[in-house]
């Protein structure tokens, strides 16, 4: 049943199977069964099996994805801040009193203790040697490995949207926050920081 399902779906983005013989249906399979992490297996016509974590696929040659931010860039705090090309907004929130629990926090909304934010704010992607402390991380660790552990696809993690201060990252976008200025009983002033779809409106 699983030869007949690859050699099918193999049938289906090509037209025929030509090129395609029992050895490459048992590559796909030695593949997805056996393999861990993220593994690719190159098939006659350009075609690709890629085993990733749990799931396997089976397409065109991916191409890796360009970085959606080539230079930091600078965000307002307080303010909002567009990023028309990406269809983001990131909002930046400074208020004192009484603050959001963390449990009300998401990936892609967090609150910092503002005495230990180290300004200006900015948006950036990931760069070689990126190391980070996620909320209740025992340690910091390389933002690759991080993101390896959070299973998030090789050729997504260029895409991964950063928000840092001048001592780092705070928020690895829709994954986690830094352990780094978290509130607590002592915050006087802090920072929330959203990243949301841009909404548009046409006339």
């Amino acid at each position: 049943m699983q030869r007949a399902m690859i050699r099918s779906l193999l049938e289906k983005l090509q037209g025929d199977v030509l090129g395609i013989g029992f050895v490459h249906v048992e590559q796909i399979r030695e593949l997805f069964l056996r393999s861990k992490g993220t593994k690719y297996l190159n098939l006659p016509g350009r075609i690709v099996a890629r085993q990733c974590y749990q799931d396997l696929s089976i397409g065109p040659s991916p191409e890796k994805e360009a970085p959606l931010v080539q230079e930091c860039l600078e965000l307002q705090c307080p303010g909002e801040t567009k990023l028309p090309a990406m269809g983001l907004l990131v909002r930046c929130t400074v208020e004192e009193g009484s603050f959001p629990s963390l449990a009300e926090m998401t990936p892609t909304r967090a609150v910092f203790d503002g005495e230990f934010v180290k300004m200006p704010l900015k948006l950036r992607c990931r760069r070689p040697g990126d190391r980070f402390r996620a909320l209740g991380a025992p340690g910091e660790k390389k933002l690759k490995k991080l993101l390896i552990d959070l299973k998030v696809p090789v050729e997504k993690r260029s895409r991964i949207l950063l928000i840092c201060d001048e001592d780092g990252i705070l928020l690895v976008g829709g994954c986690c926050r830094s352990e780094r200025a978290k509130v607590s009983n002592t915050t006087k002033s802090y920072i929330i920081i959203e990243v949301m779809p841009l909404i548009t409106q046409e006339y």
